[in-house]
């Protein structure tokens, strides 16, 4: 099957060392050129600690979207909207809160699986957000 060469592609020490980190190196360079104005307005620049730093968080996306690729069940990764209101089942709040509450930021996706295309999304992982209290305007 596909998902298992694929999965021992990503198994393979000399891809993930070599070919991968290249990537995510080229990818972490691409991030760091377009954010270099941001830098210069805020007084700062992009240090080797920066680098590394996005280095490694790129690094580990490919790797987690390569797993969820060469996986034989579906998976979803699901980012939440600004705006929306708190959903304290499925979503995961960044600090504890009562109340109704509005999402401001989604920090991390939700994931969610399915083992067939005609079965219902599970949620694997919930989204990670930060929150504020419901806007009065809101409805």
């Amino acid at each position: 099957m596909l998902w298992q060469s694929a999965r021992a592609t990503l198994n393979n020490e000399d891809f993930r060392e070599g070919k991968l980190k290249q990537v995510a190196k080229d990818i972490s360079n691409q991030i760091l050129l377009v954010l270099d104005v941001q830098y210069s307005l805020l007084g700062a620049t992009a240090s080797r600690a920066h680098r590394k730093v996005l280095n490694k968080i790129v690094f580990d996306a490919l790797v987690l979207k390569a797993r969820l690729r060469a996986s034989p069940d579906y998976y979803d990764l699901e980012w939440v909207r600004s705006g929306r209101e708190l959903d304290r089942e499925s979503m995961d709040e960044y600090g504890m809160s009562e109340g109704r509450r509005e999402v401001l930021w989604c920090v991390a996706p939700g994931v969610r699986v399915r083992k067939t295309v005609d079965r219902p999304w599970e949620i694997a992982v919930p989204p990670q957000v930060v929150t504020q209290p419901w806007p009065e305007n809101n409805s």
